[in-house]
């Protein structure tokens, strides 16, 4: 596999430079990037725990990163990554890292510094984004790997590649028992430890919330919409405030732009920004559009009902963060990609549907007592999935 892999990825990488004019400035920026100097690296001389994430997969380690510090604070702790979008990420767990770096090019002699200097006796994968050449060298070190929080799609089997990680990991924690079933099939051993992310959206939930201000009704968020979302939404929010509702509108896509013609299509709507509020502690518009990122998990503490956006485009976004706030969840039909959306739908504890016509039915149906039986069952089957860190 390995000899396969590195003749295609040395063309890969040439075509890539031969052809960085064409790219961006911030391409160009992160391709300089990952070319390390590591004679700027001072190596670590403790063993540490290397942690390698894509981007936003770094959630699945945070938890179990800040449990390892308690229960041993001078553990080196090491975190690479794929995409510098994870560096936004970090602000809560940098103090815990002793080393956070650009994973270089996975070519032998880069990954062989990389594992000097990092003196790892554990690497552990969020998730995804094996590479091929690091988990050969890792495992040619004697370096025990393993991966947390895997998943598998519906009935996806494992790919070829997936295979041949495992084979070379020591352990595999999986985050459902649909995974660990079709794993074993493949004679895959694994264990079912639910998803860290719980844990970190948990932890998130008792700190002090972003968001200031009350609604004057019950709250439907609309969480991280797409303009396919929004075309279907603009059809039900009609209904929503004649029934008495607010919303709270975060598309996924905060810039100016996509602000300017979210506030078009609300035209004859009661709607205001985000960021115009004041100091005016109640929020009386029948329409919050969300014009600022960071903020939309502290608005699920405030709502009843959430839409999970993406799922009338092409995959949804995470449902975790409604579901731990107690909010009963709707979602379009591009739902498979995401574990707990499969598995609350399953227990007919979330709601998919393919219309407005088909989501205005499904809501009226619910009533009070229907209502507040969901949310209680969905705030028990969340709570339960906690402590897998």
């Amino acid at each position: 596999m390995i000899y396969i892999y590195r003749p295609f990825y040395i063309l890969a990488k040439f075509l890539i430079l031969i052809f960085r004019f064409l790219l961006p400035d911030h391409l160009k920026n992160w391709l300089d990037r990952r070319n390390v100097d590591f004679n700027l690296m001072v190596p670590l001389k403790a063993k540490s725990i290397w942690f390698h994430a894509s981007s936003g997969e770094v959630e699945y380690v945070k938890n179990i990163i800040t449990e390892i510090k308690k229960s041993n604070p001078n553990q080196k702790i090491a975190l690479t990554y794929s995409s510098p979008s994870i560096e936004k990420l970090l602000t809560n767990i940098k103090d815990q890292l002793d080393v956070v770096i650009p994973l270089p090019w996975d070519q032998p002699q880069a990954i062989k510094q990389l594992i000097t200097m990092i003196n790892p006796a554990t690497l552990v994968f969020a998730k995804t984004d094996f590479w091929p050449e690091l988990l050969h060298q890792a495992h040619a070190a004697k370096i025990r790997c393993g991966v947390v929080s895997f998943s598998l799609n519906m009935k996806v089997a494992p790919s070829f590649l997936q295979r041949w990680v495992f084979k070379n990991l020591s352990f595999i924690f999986v985050s459902d028992h649909s995974t660990q079933e079709r794993l074993r099939f493949c004679k895959i051993t694994s264990v079912v430890a639910s998803d860290t992310r719980f844990d970190q959206v948990f932890f998130r939930l008792q700190q002090p919330s972003k968001f200031n201000y009350s609604f004057i009704k019950p709250v439907f968020t609309f969480g991280s919409t797409w303009p396919q979302d929004d075309a279907v939404l603009l059809e039900v929010a009609p209904s929503l405030i004649k029934q008495g509702l607010q919303i709270a509108w975060c598309p996924h896509d905060a810039g100016s732009e996509n602000i300017h013609s979210l506030k078009e299509k609300l035209a004859n709507f009661n709607h205001r920004l985000y960021s115009s509020l004041t100091t005016v502690p109640d929020i009386d518009n029948d329409i919050l559009i969300i014009d600022q990122v960071g903020v939309l998990a502290d608005i699920y503490r405030q709502s009843e009902f959430a839409f999970i956006g993406g799922s009338f485009k092409e995959k949804i976004h995470s449902v975790m963060e409604a579901l731990c706030a107690g909010n009963i969840v709707f979602f379009g039909p591009y739902y498979q990609n995401n574990s707990e959306a499969i598995e609350f739908l399953g227990l007919n504890l979330a709601f998919q549907f393919n219309s407005a016509s088909q989501f205005l039915e499904q809501f009226q149906s619910l009533t009070p007592n229907s209502k507040t039986e969901k949310q209680l069952k969905i705030n028990e089957l969340a709570q339960s999935k906690k402590g897998s860190s």
